[in-house]
């Protein structure tokens, strides 16, 4: 018996983002399949887990794909503009031990946001692991005194 993880993180992206995650990004917001040359900048188990989506009530809430550019703030009279990504979904337990870590540390090298981004809950678990996103940098708090940090580079994603 498989198990599942119900992710939901949202976080706002760096402004200097790639154009090319951006669009590919976009693309997948509009239903739409990734070209190959996008295929190359986003990760292989977003597209497919997006393309899955349905409007499943498991756990939590139905799953979310948004992704968006939304006014955040004014500063010197300037209005500023962020993408905005929220991301939930459900995931077999095999996916998420062999793409979704290392998903997670792709996002964080995104992330504009420092601190609190969401959680990760598996299906029996009493409670979810908080996410953090530091400098590129994934913080999984698993209790008050127990946390683990990753980054992109610690994984063979190639």
């Amino acid at each position: 018996m498989s198990l599942h993880f119900q992710i939901d993180i949202a976080f706002d992206f760096k402004e200097n983002s790639p154009a090319d995650i951006i669009f590919g990004l976009e693309t997948l917001s509009n239903n739409e399949s990734l070209t190959d040359h996008q295929k190359q900048h986003i990760p292989n188990i977003l597209e497919s887990e997006i393309k899955a989506m349905t409007n499943n009530l498991s756990f939590f809430g139905r799953d979310i794909f948004y992704f968006n550019k939304h006014y955040r703030f004014t500063k010197n009279g300037i209005d500023i503009y962020k993408w905005t990504f929220h991301f939930r979904t459900m995931l077999l337990d095999d996916a998420f031990y062999e793409e979704g870590y290392p998903v997670l540390a792709w996002l964080a090298l995104q992330s504009d946001t420092s601190g609190f981004v969401g959680y990760i809950k598996e299906e029996f678990d009493a409670n979810p692991r908080l996410l953090y996103f530091d400098n590129g940098e994934v913080i999984i708090k698993e209790s008050a005194d127990k946390e683990i940090k990753y980054k992109y580079a610690d994984f063979n994603t190639k």
